[in-house]
């Protein structure tokens, strides 16, 4: 399956979740965006001296400061992804343990967001209103 398609797929299956999961869903999101926000603090000295920038001038007067910026905006999502992907990770490598979820689901769900199946709701179409007695179609 085409990896876009199944994050697509994995957006929309949220809405289907039972909603401890959904709350483990948010909450894998929110630990997994701050732990690669403070990979990026820690790794950008060591990029900017890789990329010979000088920290404490302004980036787009050096001489490699529009290549070290298109790096730096590059390197932010690449942060927060593995961020997320090592929290969901750790999180599917416990319910391994607990025997919640098998090896195949948790390294799904920790790449591209693929929920087990086990925890989306049965049978429900949470978007779906209810109608009312004698509402037409």
């Amino acid at each position: 399956m085409n990896p876009f398609r199944a994050i697509a797929k994995s957006f929309a299956d949220t809405y289907r979740l039972e909603p401890p999961y959904v709350r483990v869903t948010v909450g894998v999101g929110l630990v997994g965006c701050l732990g690669g926000i403070g990979l990026m603090y820690l790794a950008a000295p060591t990029l900017a001296r890789f990329l010979e920038i000088d920290w404490d001038g302004p980036l787009l007067r050096q001489s490699n400061g529009p290549f070290a910026h298109v790096v730096f905006f590059l390197a932010i999502p690449v942060s927060i992804y593995l961020g997320c992907a090592f929290v969901a990770g750790a999180l599917g490598a416990v319910m391994v343990g607990l025997k919640k979820m098998n090896a195949s689901e948790a390294v799904r769900y920790a790449l591209i967001g693929q929920h087990p199946q086990s925890w989306r709701r049965l049978g429900k179409n949470p978007r779906r209103r209810p109608r009312a007695a004698g509402e037409d179609r």
